[in-house]
């Protein structure tokens, strides 16, 4: 039942990244939006998925303990992407 969900998981992966961050333009919103609107989605997805097998293991706690760990990393690596990195490109002569 888990490689279903995998399976499921990378399809519905691929084809909403294409068409929010690459077509968002074409369906009337910008690519910034598409962009966050796929990387909720794709949360929300992974919690549906692999939430309830994860946490018959692990227990709700745990679960919510794992997925909100990654979801803090995710916005960390945002954040120094944004506001460190591509500054820091920017300035660069």
């Amino acid at each position: 039942m888990l490689r279903l969900r995998a399976a499921l998981f990378a399809v519905i992966f691929a084809g909403s990244i294409v068409l929010l961050s690459v077509y968002g333009p074409g369906l009337g919103i910008s690519r910034t939006v598409g962009t966050y609107a796929w990387a909720t989605l794709m949360v929300l997805l992974s919690v549906a998925i692999f939430g309830p097998p994860m946490a018959r293991v692990l227990g709700w706690r745990q679960t919510a303990f794992v997925f909100a760990m990654i979801v803090a990393m995710g916005v960390g690596l945002f954040l120094y992407l944004v506001f460190v990195s591509l500054p820091a490109l920017n300035a660069r002569p």
